[in-house]
């Protein structure tokens, strides 16, 4: 490990002990939001998806829309999270070709769709993943260039690879509470919600749902002070999905309130 590394994260333990900034994951914080979807483009399955020319609507990233709009409270989409997965093994679509292919799903396709199954409780889904995550050695389906049988150049052929953080984010997620206490997770967490670019064109949704679910909110919105108009760049522009931002954001402002009183995280690169 890099030599300011391991200074920082010694700073980071020594932080750790001393002072709670770092909060407990809780899932009903927003059971009183509902948030507007009315004017999301839906299928024939009421799946959300990306509306294109002549009235076709493709299902690429339903998952991770469900997901989502799940996460933020929206009962519509809590009744569809079942459908993407069986046995462990989650699709971008149910029906919709590529998107039915299991082996064209992504890390963030799977970050978005389980922190819906988190907020809705419905971990027993995140705990079948998880379990076939771990005989993958943490690495994501998208082993194939989303139609059945193609192929992708090493090392991409091995799918996405799940980093500390992102595991802590899964465990959690599949009602393993207490793994928010990874204290090297939480560095690797707090390291990448300071590296982001701050450029409101660079997406931050994964990132966004980890800080949240795992306690972080409070350096994420220190961070990156103009996250909503980030989240607004991502969704309102050519996606017309104007609504996801919105919710968003109110979800934003309604965790904020946990972090009331506490004290402010450091800041290693600023």
């Amino acid at each position: 490990m890099d030599k300011n590394l391991i200074e920082y994260y010694k700073y980071f333990t020594d932080f750790w002990n001393e002072a709670t900034y770092i909060l407990a994951p809780k899932a009903d914080t927003i059971s009183n939001f509902n948030p507007l979807t009315n004017d999301l483009s839906r299928d024939e399955l009421s799946i959300v998806g990306q509306l294109q020319e002549e009235n076709h609507i493709d299902s690429g990233d339903s998952a991770h829309r469900a997901g989502v709009l799940a996460f933020c409270n929206s009962q519509q989409d809590i009744v569809l999270l079942s459908q993407f997965e069986n046995d462990g093994i989650m699709v971008r679509h149910p029906k919709q070709i590529p998107w039915n292919n299991w082996k064209n799903c992504s890390r963030d396709q799977l970050t978005g769709y389980i922190s819906g199954c988190w907020r809705s409780n419905q971990t027993q889904i995140v705990r079948r993943l998880l379990e076939k995550h771990r005989d993958r050695n943490y690495f994501c389906q998208n082993t194939e260039a989303d139609y059945e049988g193609t192929t992708k150049d090493f090392p991409h052929n091995l799918g996405d690879p799940l980093g500390p953080h992102d595991r802590m984010f899964f465990k959690i997620c599949s009602g393993d509470n207490d793994s928010y206490k990874d204290n090297f997770a939480q560095f690797a967490l707090h390291i990448a919600i300071e590296v982001m670019s701050k450029d409101i064109t660079v997406e931050k949704n994964q990132l966004l749902l980890q800080s949240i679910v795992c306690g972080r909110l409070n350096l994420f919105t220190k961070v990156h002070t103009n996250y909503q108009e980030s989240l607004l760049h991502y969704w309102a522009g050519w996606r017309k999905q104007k609504q996801i931002a919105e919710a968003l954001i109110s979800v934003v402002e309604i965790e904020m309130e946990r972090y009331n009183g506490l004290p402010s995280p450091p800041i290693f690169f600023g």
